[in-house]
């Protein structure tokens, strides 16, 4: 049989080790949450007239090096989502269906991620948009989405000036969406 006392002092053992953890992380988290404070200098994203230096990323699927600058006269929408994001997850269908009439009208996109190249597989398993994803680093995540704010894109002219850029499903984002259903019902005439 087991002692009483014995396991009392187990109980205590764990309660006490459960809350010097709580009080580690609680700590850890106030810390963390003091030294990162988003200033308000720091935009949400690119502000529309800025032109995009050149950058380099790789293309998930082929592996390859590329680049603007490789894309002369096309322009850019470049999609900024999150494995971890349920909205993200919700937006895949939409951003499925315009894809081809995107590459209809000339637009190139772009899922531009930092994430790992196992956890883009999984959350874009079986869907278009792997071919359209674009590793980037740290350094040009941050320049061109400084908060990492998703759902979100950049729309790009083909002079690399950002026309607009923002969450997905804004005004700017269905005023896209709207010209790529008149495309396509265009195209089908």
């Amino acid at each position: 049989m087991i002692d009483e006392s014995m396991i009392i002092w187990v109980l205590l053992t764990v309660l006490a080790f459960a809350v010097a953890l709580n009080l580690f992380l609680t700590f850890r988290l106030s810390r963390l949450s003091l030294t990162t404070q988003f200033s308000e200098d720091i935009p949400l994203m690119l502000p529309a007239g800025e032109i995009v230096e050149d950058f380099n990323g790789v293309s998930l699927v082929s592996r390859r090096q590329v680049s603007l600058n490789q894309t002369d006269s096309e322009a850019f929408v470049f999609l900024f989502l999150s494995s971890r994001c349920p909205t993200c997850r919700s937006k895949l269908p939409e951003l499925e269906r315009i894809l081809p009439t995107a590459n209809k009208a000339g637009v190139m996109m772009w899922f531009l991620s930092v994430e790992s190249v196992k956890r883009l597989k999984r959350f874009l398993k079986g869907s278009e948009l792997l071919s359209h994803v674009v590793l980037i680093d740290e350094k040009t995540s941050e320049y061109l989405n400084p908060r990492s704010n998703a759902p979100s894109y950049i729309f790009l002219d083909v002079h690399r000036e950002v026309q607009a850029s923002g969450n997905i499903g804004d005004a700017n984002w269905l005023s896209f969406m709207n010209q790529m259903d008149e495309i396509e019902i265009e195209s089908s005439k």
